[in-house]
């Protein structure tokens, strides 16, 4: 890729993203917000970690979530389909 892109695009990566993700998940999300920070410093992480069940139970009643990480196919299913 032209750097010059690469370099926009770096740019344009900014602000929060609120991450839901199974609790077995806070080793990677440490070290995932760690590099992401590094690479895109207008950017940030901010983690929310517990049971799939009890994370997918609080985006059905609206918490903000821009990403869900789940341990299981069942709580990623059932996540998808209340969207």
């Amino acid at each position: 890729s032209n750097p010059s892109t690469a370099s926009a695009e770096r740019a344009a990566v900014s602000g929060p993203a609120t991450i839901f993700a199974a609790a077995s998940m806070k080793p990677v999300g440490d070290e995932l917000t760690a590099v992401f920070t590094a690479a895109y410093p207008d950017a940030s992480l901010t983690w929310s970690y517990g049971g799939s069940s009890d994370l997918v139970r609080q985006i059905e009643q609206g918490a903000p979530a821009d990403v869900f990480i789940s341990a299981n196919q069942k709580n990623m299913t059932k996540a998808l389909s209340t969207q």
